[in-house]
Formats: structure tokens, sequence, C-alpha cells
């Protein structure tokens, strides 16, 4: 799903909690037809597209159900249950593994950085600027870049020429990579954006410069603020 197509910062979350809460205000009733994607995403202000990227998602966990016509119509379940299913499987999906991983991934990255700082070489430098650049010119053009964030910070874990946290990491990326792309799609917020490329292009500047404290402090508080947005997801 495109950030972009979300309107006033609205994530895929807000969205899926403002279905929600219709179905709570009993907007939306068990066994009822749901009104069109159309006259939802009007309503919410959003793009038609956000609302069908939700109403698919729905489907996949048979909360709703399509007609051949093309309408949609809510489970004929018990309002509680289809609230609780809708929270479980998807409000907070992947939420406590993905915490778990950036709390490991905080430990290794903080350390690779600062041997990164150490040990770069001019390769690794032009790699990890590379990576900075894709994902930059991602950013810029609204996408939400998660793969090319993750380029970047596997660059900055290569620099380290510590064999063994290179092979840790890539496990740890490989093992969660379906997981942390879906969810770094619906939480990356807008309003975060030159906050989010600032913190990288500093994390550069500091490998080139040598700068190991500042370095090390920057990455610790862009997981741990990374962290912050995963646990809000619950809230």
């Amino acid at each position: 799903m495109n950030a972009a197509l979300l309107h006033e910062n609205r994530d895929y979350f807000e969205l899926v909690r403002q279905v929600v809460k219709r179905i709570e205000q009993g907007a939306f009733l068990p066994g009822e037809y749901l009104p069109k994607a159309a006259d939802i995403a009007k309503e919410m202000g959003v793009e038609t597209e956000s609302i069908e990227t939700v109403l698919n998602r729905f489907e996949a966990e048979s909360i709703i159900y399509k007609k051949p016509s093309g309408e949609y119509f809510l489970s004929n379940s018990d309002r509680g249950l289809l609230i609780a299913k809708i929270k479980s499987n998807i409000l907070h999906v992947h939420t406590e593994d993905l915490i778990e991983l950036l709390e490991v991934r905080e430990a290794i990255e903080s350390r690779a950085i600062a041997l990164a700082c150490d040990r770069r070489t001019e390769p690794d430098l032009k790699a990890i600027e590379a990576a900075l650049n894709t994902l930059e010119e991602a950013i810029a053009n609204k996408q939400v870049a998660a793969k090319a964030d993750i380029a970047f910070h596997k660059a900055i874990i290569k620099a380290s020429h510590n064999h063994m946290l290179i092979k840790i990491a890539d496990i740890l990326f490989d093992s969660f990579k379906e997981s942390l792309l879906e969810t770094r799609t619906k939480v990356r917020r807008l309003d975060r954006v030159d906050h989010f490329i600032n913190e990288h292009r500093q994390m550069f500047n500091h490998i080139r410069d040598q700068q190991k404290e500042e370095a090390v402090s920057l990455m610790m508080n862009h997981i741990e603020n990374t962290i912050g947005l995963y646990r809000s997801l619950k809230e």
C-alpha cells in the first residue's frame, strides 16, 4: 500500500481502527451489507484504494465476504468476536515479535556501527551512501521504502567486517523479512519522513567521519524510537 494514498497522515492501522469504531457503534452490522468502498473512503477522507486494501485484508481473515456482484457484507458473527478477531489478527499482527527483533537489532547494530566507524573502507562508504541515496529517492517519490531502509542498515553492518555479526543480522532480517516489510509499510508516518531521512544521513556522516560515540548514540535512539512506534500500534 502506497503511504501517499493516505489522507492527513492516517496510516493503514488508523483506517482499520475507524472501521472497528463503526462496527462498535452499530454503523456496520454483522450479516449486513457494507457501504461501497468509495462511499466509506469519502466519509473517512481517504482514497478508495486505501479502503480497498483494508477490505481485502478483512476478506482474507473472513471478517467480511464478497458477493459475485462485488458487494461486501460483514460476517454474521457476534459483534464482540468480530472486533476481537480484527484486533488480534490485524491490529496486533507481528507487533510483539517485531519489538523483540528490534531489541536484538539495537544490540547488534549499535555494535556494528561502532565497528564500521573504525573499519570502514572507501568501498564500504560508497555502498552505504548508494543505499542511502536509494532510500532518499524512494522517500522523495512518496514510497514507504522498507526494502531500501533494510538495505541501508545491512550496508552498515557489512562495513563492520565482523563476519559473525553479518551472519546473525542476515538470519534476523531473513527470518522476519515478510513481517517487517508488511508492518513497516503500514506504520511509516508521513509526518516523520524528514526526521527519518536526516537520521540516516547523519549515520552515514558519523561513519564517514569516524565519530563512533555519536554514531552509536544515534543508532540506539533511532531503533528505540522505532520500537516506540510499534508499541503505539497496541494503544
